[in-house]
């Protein structure tokens, strides 16, 4: 016999669905966070748009989750990263990278594997920087 309205048995799995698809959704780590003072970094922004909305909806601001991210070992100061995986490393100023993520819809971040220049191209003054 099949019926036309799910009885309450249908109920509890739909409930228990829907609870475990949110569960797993929370559950998995994105490449942006939202971070407040006083407040745990919000990181399950895949899309960088999504991220500095919320941000300026808490007057937060969105940053990189570097635990997610794999940063190329690079020579810039600054990285920008971008929605679907993009990331740049190319930036030694701030301003420019920033620049540059917000025509992206990327975030810049700091470069957690930058690199020094190459020994022949080392000099006393580089560490000064």
């Amino acid at each position: 016999m099949i019926r036309a309205f799910p009885g309450p048995g249908t109920k509890i799995i739909l409930l228990c669905a829907s609870f475990l698809m949110t569960a797993a959704h929370l559950a998995v780590a994105a490449p942006f966070c939202v971070e407040r003072q006083g407040i745990a970094p919000e990181c399950y922004y895949i899309d960088s748009d999504q991220c500095r909305k919320r941000a300026g909806e808490i007057s937060g601001r969105c940053t990189v989750n570097a635990e997610e991210v794999d940063f190329p070992a690079a020579y810039g100061n600054y990285c920008m990263v971008a929605s679907g995986g993009i990331v740049q490393c190319i930036y030694v100023g701030f301003d420019d990278c920033d620049r540059e993520a917000k025509l992206n819809k990327g975030v810049c971040t700091l470069n957690p594997e930058r690199q020094g220049p190459p020994e022949q191209f080392q000099s006393e003054v580089d560490g000064l920087y």
